[in-house]
């Protein structure tokens, strides 16, 4: 994205041969993904089937027809707005695809088998990072696990332990 005249003074970056301003918003600026995810919901609003998140532009639809469509609408929205795709990334007229941890078919949303491995063969926690961690992996997939809650309440209250305590405080 190009940064307008009068935000790069707000970007400059201190280099062993001295200061310069970007012309280009940077990553590595904490929020870049924010503006770039807006910017692209922006450019790719309105057309229907199509889900982006940051660099990934997925197209959905019922038929070969429709997908076409919907392929050159996004197609044209990006060319309007000067953005380019790279072929080799690109992944056209497929069944499945394996998005964000999660496989996208015509059954629906599933997690992928690798992450359910890593979540069933896990070692137990021994320390509360190790729990957070655990739990965090456990949550991003708490759609498909019927009554989490209660499985997981002994977790929370500290009996991974073997001893009855709650959770520290801010857990």
């Amino acid at each position: 994205m190009i940064v307008e005249e009068n935000s790069k003074k707000y970007l400059t970056i201190n280099t062993h041969k001295g200061l310069y301003q970007v012309n280009r918003l940077a990553f590595g600026v904490a929020s870049a993904p924010a503006i770039y995810q807006s910017a692209m919901d922006q450019i790719l609003q309105g057309i229907p089937g199509t889900l982006c998140y940051l660099d990934g532009i997925l197209v959905t639809s019922t038929d070969k027809a429709q997908h076409l469509k919907r392929l050159c609408a996004v197609f044209e929205q990006l060319k309007q707005h000067g953005l380019t795709l790279k072929k080799e990334k690109c992944k056209f007229m497929t069944d499945s695809v394996t998005y964000l941890g999660h496989v996208i078919d015509e059954k629906g949303v599933h997690p992928t088998q690798d992450k359910v491995e890593a979540i069933t063969s896990a070692a137990p926690p021994s320390s509360v990072t190790q729990l957070r961690s655990f739990l965090g992996l456990v949550q991003y997939y708490a759609k498909f696990l019927p009554n989490l809650a209660s499985v997981m309440e002994p977790l929370y209250q500290g009996s991974w332990l073997g001893v009855e305590q709650p959770m520290p405080e801010g857990f």
